[in-house]
């Protein structure tokens, strides 16, 4: 293979390496404990919630939400109106 390098040494450098890497990977990534904390838990799933409004409470929702010289929530309202 390489003529530079004997067979015995090319398998300890081989071998220190991969100890190396090893050391390196272990440091890496904290070792994972078998139950998960509460702060690691997943959240069950929940669905979106959607709200039905009439005419009138969308505009009242829209008015009462809607920041002064928002010039598309005015335009809205005078859709609605």
């Amino acid at each position: 293979m390489y003529s530079f390098i004997s067979q015995g040494s090319l398998k300890q450098i081989i071998a220190s390496c991969l100890r190396a890497m090893k050391t390196d990977k272990d440091l890496s990534r904290p070792k994972q404990s078998e139950q998960p904390t509460d702060e690691h838990r997943k959240k069950p799933y929940r669905a979106p919630a959607v709200t039905v409004l009439t005419p009138g409470e969308a505009k009242a929702k829209l008015a009462r939400m809607a920041l002064v010289g928002d010039r598309d929530a005015e335009k809205l309202l005078r859709l609605v109106s």
